[in-house]
């Protein structure tokens, strides 16, 4: 999806995807994205400096992405790994987005509302010899759109986090994971992208008036 081909951003706005990912391992209830500073500096795992994001400009959100950092997981009953679990897992919980301290809450959605599991699959491979090995094959997610458009003020923090059902969801450890090399990196987690659009005062007035404008 092209946020430009609908027109409706300013002159002299471009899309810009800031991106974070968080590892998931054992027990969890939350799994928290843009932390005040990113836990490591890695244009891999994210490209945002801090949250808030710093400069002189409203962003502006327009729609949120999340893809697994593997794109194929296999059963791997030595270490403790089901992949239809991990996916079930995932599919159960909901992503919220918080401002203000936690006081206005923005996005409260299924995650598959910003999650490609329509096309993922599940499937077998291997042979009578070497024994058959059961697949879950992920497919990445470009943007969503989110319900409402909104902007964070200059300087505005903001909560972003996957929320699992009950107390807590178990999932395969970071030891689980690199025990059973299924990836270049130690474990499995989530990346999470909001595309957004910095706009100055004047950009953002004429932004509004457009939306209000395609409403009535």
């Amino acid at each position: 999806m092209s946020f430009k081909a609908q027109a409706f951003l300013p002159p002299g706005v471009s899309v810009y995807p800031r991106y974070d990912t968080q590892l998931i391992s054992g027990s969890i209830n939350k799994l928290k994205f843009f932390l005040p500073t990113p836990g490591t500096v890695d244009d891999a795992d994210n490209n945002y400096v801090a949250n808030p994001f710093p400069g002189a400009t409203n962003v502006v959100l327009l729609g949120i992405s999340l893809s697994a950092t593997l794109q194929v997981i296999e059963d791997d009953s030595t270490n403790s790994i089901t992949a239809s679990k991990v996916v079930n897992s995932l599919y159960d919980s909901v992503l919220r987005l918080d401002t203000n301290g936690g006081r206005e809450q923005k996005v409260l959605e299924p995650i598959y509302n910003y999650m490609n599991f329509a096309q993922s699959r599940a499937q077998s491979t291997g042979d009578a010899t070497n024994g058959t090995v059961n697949q879950v094959v992920l497919q990445s997610t470009g943007p969503r759109k989110i319900p409402n458009y909104f902007f964070f003020n200059k300087s505005e923090s903001f909560q972003l986090y996957l929320e699992f059902p009950g107390s807590s969801v178990t999932f395969p450890t970071t030891a689980n994971w690199t025990a059973s090399a299924q990836s270049g990196r130690a474990g499995f987690g989530i990346k999470a992208t909001l595309w957004t659009a910095d706009m100055n005062e004047a950009q953002l007035a004429a932004f509004n008036q457009k939306l209000n404008a395609a409403a009535n």
